[in-house]
C-alpha cells in the first residue's frame, strides 16, 4: 500500500545518509496518513538520527498519542 511505500522509500533514504530527504519522505507520510502511529515514530526516528531532537520529541509523542509505543 501507499503508506509501506513510503516507509519504504524513507528508510531507504536513510540508509544511505540521505537524512533530510528521508525526513521529507516521512513528513509527507504524517500527512497523508495522520493517524498512524507508525508513520510518527518513522519520522521521529529519522530527526533523531539527523540530530534533530526536538522535532523527534514531537513526532514521538504524536506517536503515542496515536496509539504508538513512544
Amino acid at each position: 500500500d501507499l503508506r509501506m511505500a513510503a516507509e519504504h522509500a524513507g528508510r531507504c533514504a536513510a540508509a544511505l545518509g540521505k537524512l533530510s530527504e528521508a525526513v521529507g519522505v516521512f513528513k509527507l507520510n504524517v500527512e497523508v496518513f495522520p493517524m498512524s502511529a507508525h508513520a510518527y515514530a518513522s519520522l521521529a526516528a529519522a530527526y533523531m538520527k539527523s540530530g534533530d531532537g526536538e522535532n523527534a520529541a514531537i513526532a514521538g509523542d504524536r506517536e503515542y498519542g496515536r496509539g504508538g509505543h513512544a
